[in-house]
């Protein structure tokens, strides 16, 4: 080997050598940076970082919400696009089923209307002939006594006649018995006396006619009032008001089910299915609240001790430009296999991590970039 080859080949292996202590380092570095060194450093006493690292994601504060719909309906018309800001119950989709509903609902309701109208004329029929009962108990009850007392007064006027006569006759049977009296006057006085008494009868039979009338008549208008009330209710009971009502309102239930309203404020992130298409077990389209951004971190189970709500992090990203900055808001209590994976092939695929969420101090610029992969640095320093 010339002397050429030989410094070519020293070159390059001095070269790989330091290329892999420089690798071995990083590596190092890194898993100690996100905390797969921590027991390591305990040990040998070596102070642990002031920053806990994380990879993460952008979202909204809201979460990404998914709206769904029932499964094997069609959607039929959309009222939103992607980006549109929507406030919380404005429409954002009817469904294919929704002009089958609505149809259904206006036939209900004006089986409805029409029985609430003959529901109305039955009751002021049945309340109309309630109050000429009524009237006419009240009429008999006033005017009955009347009667009874003007058949009365003629009761003892008759017989005060009646006792007139029989004196007049018995003083007339005397006179005869002394021959002081023709007999002519006495058989006079005799028939007024048989008279006035059949008048007394007469008096009697017809007080207690009225008496036995008025009270008859009046019962029969108690139950005149008690048959035309009952009457009224069965009437009422036959008209399916109540039934219509529960009817109506479970088609508007169901009516409400065909319309997809906004359950937040926020903005359109995705529509994932179009007017005609088929729903299926995903959502139809996807909603967050962007006027407040969250970077979510997925930190590992051997540095979430150190984490604190109220810790400053820096997030950064080749995408953003300049790192953003926020505060830790929500710390997780369930441990999760990381879904943000590194791009670094010694990074840890498998790891154990709690999800921290991280309030963001300029949402807008962040507001269009939801799921966007980012590096996270929270300042544990002074919170250890």
């Amino acid at each position: 080997m010339t002397a050429k080859g030989l410094i070519f080949w020293l070159g390059l292996s001095a070269v790989l050598l330091v290329g892999g202590v420089i690798a071995w380092s990083e590596a190092g570095l890194l898993g100690a940076f996100r905390g797969r060194n921590t027991a390591d450093e305990s040990a040998t006493g070596v102070p642990p970082p002031t920053r806990v690292g994380a990879l993460g994601r952008i979202e909204p504060g809201s979460e990404v919400l998914d709206i769904d719909a029932p499964l094997g309906d069609r959607v039929l018309r959309l009222l939103v696009q992607e980006g549109q800001k929507v406030c919380v119950g404005q429409e954002l989709a009817y469904l294919e089923s929704h002009d089958v509903v609505l149809a259904e609902k206006n036939e209900i309701a004006a089986c409805l209307d029409e029985a609430k109208a003959r529901e109305k004329t039955t009751r002021e029929l049945g309340e109309a002939q309630i109050r000429a009962a009524e009237l006419r108990l009240k009429t008999l009850r006033r005017l009955d006594p009347l009667r009874i007392d003007a058949q009365k007064n003629k009761l003892r006027i008759a017989e005060i006649d009646c006792r007139k006569a029989q004196d007049e006759f018995e003083r007339a049977e005397r006179l005869l018995a002394n021959n002081a009296v023709a007999r002519e006057d006495h058989q006079r006085r005799e028939v007024e006396f048989l008279r006035q008494q059949e008048l007394v009868k007469s008096a009697q039979i017809a007080l207690a006619e009225m008496e036995a009338e008025s009270a008859l008549e009046q019962e029969s208008a108690v139950v005149e009032i008690d048959e035309t009330t009952a009457s009224l209710e069965q009437g009422l009971a036959a008209i399916p008001v109540q039934s219509l009502e529960k009817k109506l309102a479970h088609v508007e239930a169901r009516l409400q089910r065909t319309i997809i309203r906004a359950p937040i404020s926020g903005q359109v992130l995705k529509i994932r299915t179009r007017p005609g298409e088929r729903i299926g077990n995903g959502p139809i389209l996807q909603l967050g609240d962007t006027d407040e951004m969250h970077a979510v971190a997925e930190v590992y189970e051997t540095d979430i001790p150190r984490v604190r709500v109220g810790q400053s992090a820096t997030i950064s990203c080749p995408a953003l430009g300049a790192p953003l900055h926020g505060a830790v808001v929500h710390v997780g209590r369930m441990i999760y296999k990381n879904d943000v994976l590194s791009v670094d092939p010694a990074a840890d695929a498998d790891a154990r991590v709690i999800e921290v969420r991280i309030r963001l101090d300029e949402p807008q610029r962040v507001a269009a970039l939801t799921n966007l992969q980012v590096d996270v640095l929270i300042d544990v320093k002074g919170d250890e």
